[in-house]
């Protein structure tokens, strides 16, 4: 189990590494800043796995092209014309001289994130300036929220209590909020895409796994109804088929606790990928298209085929693995050329764990805008 962990968590840091290009395009000057301020009540998980506290906050996130030399950005925050936050953070010689401040850089540009201490405030404009040995930029931002809003429930309808979390770049930048008792929760995000929406309660690894909201674009207030189970639907992705037959493809990794739980020997086996051996690390559930839901905006898809492949990798050893994952393909309805699509991928099926017949569950989100031909936007 120890080795499984190390191995997700080296595939998961290879994929996120290539999602860190802010601001997506070249930009100098002025056009590079960008902040964006996140409000929640002060909390705290207490996960049981690993005995591990795991606190959400009030965060500011600032982000520019990387100067030459040693630089200071500044940030002061506003609500209705009254300054509430006023902070210099210093780089220096590519590290942030506060050891509570995050400072990230890659690609060219930076990211720096920092609790606020200003408790549920929310900043209507951002007044960032970057100073250094080039020069000295400011640009003043407008803020911009919308709201995400649900329920949280297991695969029977039963209300969970649990908790989102929201990661715009990569896992460690998070924040987020709880549900109340009967699973209902709201949380007020920046407007901008996020990478990974995260949801489950403090028994990840022991009765759960987790839910996941893939590449989430949030520029309207949107309810989104969450279903927790004892799997993941993992890096779920979809984009539209516009040379063939008008579909749409889903590539996602299952994953179910019973079978991560076993010992190592009993998940792990050799596998032959295009004349490479592999180590197989099998903790997927054996799907069919009857055990997979697919929806698009609310409205149930036709699958039209379901084709097993792999996800392949490195450790850190350079030995070869790869891992079970699914390529789903289902209609493309008419309706949904020129809007935002939110697609849900959930599996609700059994399998057999030494002799044990076990449910397995999960379900996930992932969200892309067509163009006006149908194609796909990110």
């Amino acid at each position: 189990m120890k080795k499984l962990l190390s191995l997700l968590f080296l595939i998961n840091g290879t994929i996120l590494f290539a999602q860190k290009n802010y601001p997506y395009e070249p930009s100098e000057g002025n056009n590079s800043l960008n902040a964006y301020w996140y409000a929640v009540p002060t909390d705290s998980v207490e996960w049981q796995k690993v005995n591990r506290t795991t606190y959400f906050c009030s965060i500011v996130h600032a982000y520019g092209k990387v100067p030459e030399g040693d630089f200071t950005v500044k940030v002061k925050a506003y609500e209705k014309g009254d300054k509430f936050f006023d902070k210099n953070f210093d780089i220096k010689d590519g590290k942030s001289t506060d050891p509570n401040v995050k400072y990230l850089a890659a690609n060219g540009y930076f990211r720096i994130e920092s609790p606020t201490e200003t408790g549920t405030r929310r900043a209507d404009v951002i007044e960032l300036g970057l100073e250094s040995a080039k020069g000295t930029f400011s640009k003043s931002i407008p803020c911009t929220y919308h709201t995400i809003s649900g329920h949280f429930t297991d695969f029977d309808g039963k209300p969970f209590k649990g908790f989102i979390r929201v990661s715009s770049d990569d896992f460690p930048d998070f924040t987020g909020v709880w549900s109340d008792d009967n699973g209902k929760y709201s949380i007020t995000l920046p407007a901008r895409d996020y990478n990974t929406f995260y949801a489950d309660d403090h028994t990840y690894g022991i009765s759960t796994l987790e839910y996941w909201g893939w590449r989430m674009i949030v520029d309207r207030d949107e309810t989104l109804d969450i279903r927790i189970g004892n799997g993941e639907v993992y890096n779920l992705h979809a984009w539209s088929s516009n040379g063939g037959h008008n579909t749409y493809f889903l590539y996602f990794r299952p994953m179910v606790l019973p079978k991560a739980l076993l010992p190592e020997e009993d998940y792990t086996s050799k596998q032959m990928i295009a004349g490479q051996i592999y180590e197989k690390l099998d903790i997927a559930p054996t799907l069919e298209e009857k055990d997979i839901t697919v929806k698009l905006n609310g409205e149930k898809l036709s699958i039209i085929s379901l084709q097993p492949v792999y996800e392949t990798g490195k450790d850190s050893n350079t030995e070869h693995f790869c891992m079970p994952a699914y390529l789903v393909q289902v209609e493309r309805p008419q309706w949904a050329t020129g809007k935002k699509l939110t697609f849900e991928v959930s599996y609700d099926t059994f399998i057999t764990v030494k002799g044990e017949k076990i449910r397995v569950n999960s379900m996930a989100h992932c969200q892309l805008y067509a163009n006006i031909s149908g194609l796909s936007e990110y």
